[in-house]
């Protein structure tokens, strides 16, 4: 009974100790003065400039014809020439050839094509089977080219939107 009775004298003890609150520390800033205000009376409507702010009709998707067409690219020389394949939007570069080449960059690089390529441009339906949203091509050196390194270039502005 005894020990019961320290238990729960410690016990009251202990709930009677004082809490620390916040209102009692040194340095809390004070909530300072309020800022003067008004009331919004009026409020100003956006004026309406008479333009569709959407297009009346979705745009129209162009996209390339499909077709091939054979392209002879000269020799690699000390610029950049592009040649354009025939009437599909596509050009091929031949890079220009650099005047030193070490050893170890020149076993990394391939050399440029020179010679006959052709590029053939798929339809919208094989691109989209292949799982490509845009335009689907390819370049094939033909026999007798020499090099496999060509630069590509696209030129959208007939069907981009």
């Amino acid at each position: 009974m005894l020990v019961c009775g320290l238990l729960v004298a410690s016990v009251l003890q202990a709930a009677a100790a004082p809490v620390a609150q916040a209102d009692d520390m040194p340095g809390t800033p004070s909530a300072g003065k309020p800022v003067a205000s008004h009331a919004v009376t009026t409020t100003v409507p956006r004026k309406h400039d008479d333009l569709p702010h959407r297009p009346s009709q979705a745009p129209r998707h162009t996209w390339a014809e499909p077709g091939s067409a054979t392209v002879t690219l000269p020799a690699a020389s000390g610029k950049t020439v592009a040649v354009r394949a025939g009437a599909l939007p596509v050009s091929l570069a031949v890079p220009a050839r650099k005047s030193t080449v070490s050893a170890s960059t020149a076993a990394g690089t391939a050399a440029p094509l020179a010679g006959a390529a052709k590029v053939q441009v798929l339809d919208q339906k094989t691109a989209q089977a292949a799982g490509v949203d845009g335009l689907l091509f390819t370049v094939t050196p033909q026999q007798g080219s020499d090099g496999s390194a060509v630069g590509v270039r696209v030129d959208d502005s007939g069907y981009a939107q």
